[in-house]
C-alpha cells in the first residue's frame, strides 16, 4: 500500500512515503518486509511516476538498503533476475533511465 502512495501525484505523499521505506528498509527486519512486496519491488524497477530530483535520490537510496541486506536479497532470491535488476540500478545511479513496465495478462479468461 505504502508503494502505492509513490504513483500518486500529490508530491507531499509520495515524499512521505519514500522516505516511511527508506527508513523501514535500514533496519533488517523492515528491508526483509519490504523485500516481500511485490508492488515495491515494481516500482524500485520501473519508471511508473514522474519523480522530482530528490524523490529519485530516496527511490535509488531505498534499493541501496535493500541490497545491503543479506535477509532481504535472501527472500527475492539471491541469484534472481530482480536482485541483478536492482543491482544494475544501484550502480547506475538515481537518475539513470528506467523502463515502464509492459502489461502481462494473468492468464486466458474463461466464462
Amino acid at each position: 500500500a505504502l508503494a502505492a502512495l509513490v504513483a500518486l501525484p500529490a508530491e507531499e505523499l509520495r515524499v512521505a512515503a519514500l522516505r516511511l521505506l527508506l527508513g523501514l528498509a535500514q533496519h533488517e527486519w523492515g528491508a526483509l518486509a519490504l523485500a516481500r512486496c511485490e508492488g515495491l519491488l515494481h516500482l524500485l524497477l520501473h519508471a511508473e511516476a514522474v519523480l522530482t530530483p530528490d524523490e529519485l535520490r530516496d527511490k535509488h537510496a531505498l534499493a541501496s538498503a535493500l541490497l545491503k541486506s543479506t535477509a532481504a536479497a535472501d527472500v527475492i532470491g539471491a541469484g534472481a533476475a530482480t536482485v541483478r535488476q536492482l543491482r544494475e540500478y544501484v550502480a547506475a545511479g538515481p537518475f539513470a533511465a528506467q523502463s515502464k513496465a509492459e502489461a502481462r495478462p494473468e492468464g486466458p479468461l474463461t466464462l
